[in-house]
Formats: C-alpha cells, structure tokens, sequence
C-alpha cells in the first residue's frame, strides 16, 4: 500500500498532484506489477472475496434487494454456502501455486522426492485450507453480533461450514 501511495502521489509532499501522462503511467505500471506478481494474482482475489464477505456481513439486511421466495427456501442459506465455498476454492488456487517454482529447471531427483510426499502435502494444504476457511467464518459471525440489526447465529456457521465442506468434496475429487 506504501508503494502505490509513494507511486501515486510523488509530489504529495509539495502539494502538487502528478500530471495526467504520470498517473496513465503509473495505473499501467501498477497492472504490470499485479500481472507479474503471483503474491497479488493468487492471493488478492482472496482478499477481495474476504472483503465482499465482510461488506455484505456489515449491513442490517444484505439480501434485501432479493425478492423472498415463498417456496421455502431460505435465499441466505443458499449464499452462506455458496461465499464460503467460494473462499474455499480461492484459498485452494491460492494455496496451490508453486510459489514461482520452474518444474523445468529442477532435477528428476527433487521431482521424484515431491512425487512421494505430495500426498502428504496436499492433505496438509486442505487441512490449513479448512482452519483459514472456517476461522473467516466463525470471525464472520462474531462481526453480525456487533452490526445493529444482525445477530451471531450458530446455525450460519454450519452453512459456512457446509459450503467449505462442498469446496473440499469437489476438490477432493477433481485431485483424486
């Protein structure tokens, strides 16, 4: 956030705002960064997710602008499961890139050591995947209790809960 302010705002301390060549420059030179960075293209859509989440938690009624449905589904449950199996897969994708790894220039002899334990790793990955997910979740709820007109209800937390489950399900399978 400092580099994008010092970038941004390089006559800041004159009081001068930069010319308009400098911020096009500027905004191109952040997106070349973001698209070279896999810290930013794996783990900011995480952020953001967790910050839509967030959002939608902090207001008295989220799902206001939808219609009830008078066939007994209950359209917030649905979202429940459906933002947290949301952050689930993201946090897998996240999870999941090499860390700027070129497989190419390794040795057979590291390929071969990774094949052995990546069981291991990948249960490991899922097992952290589900802590992350299922703290945001519970810390979630603890946020509604503070929200003026939403309350901490336990039986969210399992819908969050399924939601993550079904991520883990579907990933389980795709890696099988």
């Amino acid at each position: 956030m400092c580099v994008l302010w010092y970038t941004w705002h390089p006559g800041h301390l004159h009081g001068r705002w930069p010319k308009a060549n400098h911020r096009r420059d500027t905004l191109a030179h952040i997106i070349e960064l973001f698209r070279r960075s896999r810290l930013m293209r794996y783990w900011a859509p995480v952020c953001i997710w967790m910050a839509g989440i967030f959002y939608f938690s902090s207001r008295p009624d989220p799902l206001g602008f939808l219609p009830s449905s008078g066939h007994g589904i209950d359209i917030d449950k649905l979202f429940h499961i459906g933002e947290y199996t949301g952050l689930a897969a993201l946090l897998h994708r996240a999870m999941s890139s090499d860390g700027g790894v070129d497989r190419e220039k390794e040795g057979s002899e590291a390929e071969e050591r990774r094949d052995t334990s990546a069981p291991r790793h990948r249960r490991r990955r899922l097992e952290i995947l589900f802590a992350l997910a299922f703290a945001y979740a519970v810390l979630d709820e603890l946020h509604q209790e503070l929200v003026p007109g939403r309350g901490l209800e336990l039986a969210d937390i399992g819908y969050d809960l399924a939601g993550i489950i079904a991520a883990l399900g579907l990933i389980w399978l795709r890696e099988r």
